[in-house]
Order: structure tokens, then sequence, then C-alpha cells
């Protein structure tokens, strides 16, 4: 299924690659999307994530190094995760660490790698409905290491969300030639990849 962006993308703030703060945007989509086994909403989180909570995450980045760069999969690709203390995570990257990242555990050789910016950090609650609690924002050097991967927290910018897509929908009621997206919205890091958000029941 592909989908052109329409005009609307909306960014928390600006980020370069020595700082990862703020690495989250909303993109609208031009069309409702039509549900089924394979496409569904994720719930937003109600809490933010602890240390020691596992989650996992989901991308299409490339699962091995290789010369010159790895290659993304063709393959949607899991893992689980552990999530540290960002204490745990400054000692790897220093004072790019912010509140509103969650760090994982790189145990084992697992984690992200190239391609799986975007993809998203995923827990079940107790219902049993699939939460988006962070959003894949950056990995360490190499794909095949031990070295923490690092996410923007989705709990922290809720308000945010809430009031980017409420002024999309005063404005999608004005205008009777828009197409209609139901409050289905891309949120979007680093402009790889996308993980489809449930804003309204």
């Amino acid at each position: 299924m592909d989908f052109n962006s329409s005009p609307l993308c909306s960014r928390v703030g600006k980020n370069t690659i020595l700082n990862f703060a703020n690495n989250l945007g909303l993109i609208q989509l031009p069309k409702s999307v039509t549900l089924n086994e394979r496409i569904q909403p994720i719930q937003l989180p109600t809490k933010s994530l602890k240390a020691g909570e596992n989650a996992v995450v989901v991308g299409w980045g490339a699962t091995k190094d290789a010369s010159p760069l790895p290659v993304p999969s063709n393959t949607l690709s899991h893992v689980e995760l552990t999530t540290i203390t960002n204490t745990a995570c400054m000692k790897v990257y220093g004072a790019v660490i912010r509140d509103t990242i969650v760090c994982a555990s790189g145990e084992g050789n697992q984690g992200m790698c190239r391609g799986d910016s975007g993809g998203g950090l995923v827990q079940t609650d107790a219902e049993g409905n699939y939460v988006l609690v962070a959003v894949a924002n950056f990995y360490g050097r190499e794909c095949e290491n031990t070295y923490p991967s690092g996410f923007t927290r989705t709990f922290d910018y809720l308000e945010w969300i809430q009031n980017v897509t409420s002024n999309v929908a005063e404005d999608d009621d004005n205008d009777t030639n828009s197409a209609s997206f139901d409050s289905n919205l891309l949120l979007v890091v680093t402009f790889v990849a996308v993980v489809t958000l449930k804003l309204n029941q």
C-alpha cells in the first residue's frame, strides 16, 4: 500500500546529529486507511517507561554489518529489548541523552541498525492492545555490538500530539474538499520509517 503524504509535516523542534532531543514529527495521510488483519491502529501510552521494562522494537533495518554500509531488509524484523536507566545510557553516549529519551540494552548484539529509525518500540497493555511507548531514534556505531539503542518517548509528547492533531481536525472540518483522514496520522522520526497511531476512538 502506497500513500503520498499531504503538505502537513509537523515537527516538535530542531535536532542535529549531536542532539537527539525532539526527534519526532507528525505527517497527515491524504486519505483514510482501510483497516484489516495486517493494518491496525496502535494506542498511545498512559505512563512513561521505566528502567527494566521489556518492549519490542520493530523495523525494516539491516540485520548485520556490511561494507560500505549495511543494507536495509525487505523483511520486517523485531526483537525484544530491556530498557535501562538514562544514567547508564549517558555513560555510553554522554550528555545527548535527555529525559525525553529512553535507551534499551544492546546485550547479545541486539537492537537497532541502519534503516530502523522511526520504527516503533511497542508493549502490550492489560487488555492485550499494542501501545507505542517510544520511537526508534539512534543506535551506536555499528549493528553488531552491545551499544544501547535510543528511543524518543511518546508519553512525553502526548500534549504536543493532541494539540497538532486537534488543529488538523478543525482545519479538515472546515475544508469540504479535503481528504478525510479520520484522525489517523503517521508518527515519524528521523524521516525514515513510520508507525500508525490511533489518536481517537
